[in-house]
């Protein structure tokens, strides 16, 4: 992975006072990342999230992937970090987050 705005590098990234600096001063609220090579899916890592990452994980939800079992952050941690973004693509996945947690609450309650 390489970040996605050509101008950036992931010494810069790793840089705690840069990183600080693009918050304050560009109002940066997450940093992406794209494949090296080829086409794929781009990765927002989140600079200032709502969630702490330690709650989070507290919080996470396991899953059997073949012979992996694969951690991913719940339903509504992901929902919460994905509405202090502002965007419209996570405007859509929260209602459609909103609208999965609500189908898996009807068919517990089965």
């Amino acid at each position: 992975m390489k970040p996605a705005n050509p101008l950036v590098t992931m010494e810069q990234f790793c840089n705690a006072p840069t990183v600080e600096g693009w918050i304050r001063d560009k109002h940066m609220l997450s940093f992406q990342l794209r494949p090296a090579e080829g086409h794929g899916p781009s990765r927002d890592i989140l600079v200032k999230p709502t969630v702490p990452f330690e709650t989070a994980y507290a919080r996470r939800v396991m899953f059997d992937l073949e012979e992996f079992q694969i951690a991913a952050v719940s339903v509504q941690d992901l929902i919460t970090l994905k509405s202090g973004m502002g965007r419209q693509i996570d405007r859509s996945d929260i209602e459609t987050l909103r609208r999965l947690d609500m189908l898996r609450s009807c068919r517990r309650d089965d």
